[in-house]
């Protein structure tokens, strides 16, 4: 990965990106492969980011059978970890 991109006809230098981030990986991924998702992390510029792998493919991790039990509580402790409010998604407080 050549750490840009062209986004709405604009280069973006992926270490100029300094947000927090989380990528979601589906482990059997057809339309975006693992291997593409995964090379990111390397040139962006965040200092707290984390890959998080999930058995299933680019739908089912988000809206699967699973989902609720595997992703979703994931995601939501990510972000509320993150938040300066400290409230999980469902609206209760989070431990931080």
């Amino acid at each position: 990965m050549a750490g840009m991109l062209m986004m709405r006809g604009e280069r973006v230098e992926l270490s100029k990106l300094r947000a927090n981030l989380l990528n979601v990986i589906a482990e059997a991924d057809h339309i975006t492969p693992p291997c593409q998702s995964e090379g990111v992390m390397d040139v962006v510029g965040s200092k707290d980011k984390e890959i998080f792998r999930v058995h299933g493919g680019h739908i089912g991790i988000m809206a699967g059978s699973g989902a609720e039990r595997r992703t979703w509580p994931h995601i939501e402790a990510w972000l509320a970890a993150r938040s300066s409010a400290g409230y999980t998604l469902a609206g209760s407080e989070a431990a931080l």
